[in-house]
Order: C-alpha cells, then sequence, then structure tokens
C-alpha cells in the first residue's frame, strides 16, 4: 500500500453525492495525501472553479496533484498547468492536449 496514490475530486455532473459531502471527502483526501506523502490522483468534472478552491489552500505544500481523465476547456488546462498538475488524458485525444502543452512549457504562456 505504500507506492499507492490517494484518489479523490469533485464530480459535480452526475452529483451521485451531495456536493457537500463530496468537498468535505476532497479535502480529507488531500489532508491524507500530505501526511503520508503521496500524490493525489484526481477526477474533476463540471467542478473547475470549486476544485481549484479547495485545493488554493495547499498551493504551498508539498501536495502533488493529476488531474486525470482531463475534459476541459483549454482555459482549464492552462490553470491546471499553471499550480504545476500533471494531466491524464485517457478521454481526450492526445492531438489536443499535447500541442497546448507544450506551448506552455516551451513558449510564452501568454500564447495560448
Amino acid at each position: 500500500m505504500t507506492d499507492l496514490a490517494c484518489a479523490s475530486g469533485l464530480d459535480f455532473d452526475r452529483d451521485f453525492s451531495p456536493r457537500d459531502v463530496q468537498e468535505r471527502v476532497f479535502v480529507a483526501q488531500i489532508e491524507l495525501a500530505l501526511s503520508l506523502g503521496k500524490p493525489l490522483f484526481c477526477h474533476e468534472r463540471s467542478a473547475h472553479q470549486r476544485f481549484l478552491a479547495v485545493l488554493t489552500p495547499y498551493a504551498q505544500s508539498a501536495l502533488r496533484v493529476c488531474v486525470h481523465c482531463f475534459t476541459g476547456s483549454t482555459e482549464e488546462l492552462k490553470a491546471y498547468l499553471a499550480r504545476g498538475y500533471y494531466i491524464g488524458a485517457s478521454s481526450l485525444p492526445i492531438a489536443f492536449i499535447l500541442p497546448v502543452i507544450l506551448i506552455y512549457y516551451l513558449f510564452d504562456k501568454d500564447d495560448l
């Protein structure tokens, strides 16, 4: 179990759980990931602003975040990259996401 990441996130698209419960569990998982020194493997759907708001207090911590199955907009992608988050693109064509990431890291970030 020591090699595993913590998994959590927010899904406001399907709302299988009440949003306040999702947020409480998300914070608990963030705290667990930090206490164990493990990365946080995150799911986010239709909750970009709240997702960032919940993570903001941890911006200066050692928390490592991977947003898996990214399906958001270019602006959302830029916001995640600006925070140093990793992006999983299993449900988004790599032909879209790779050029955006390359431009972000290799050129002027304002060109996006």
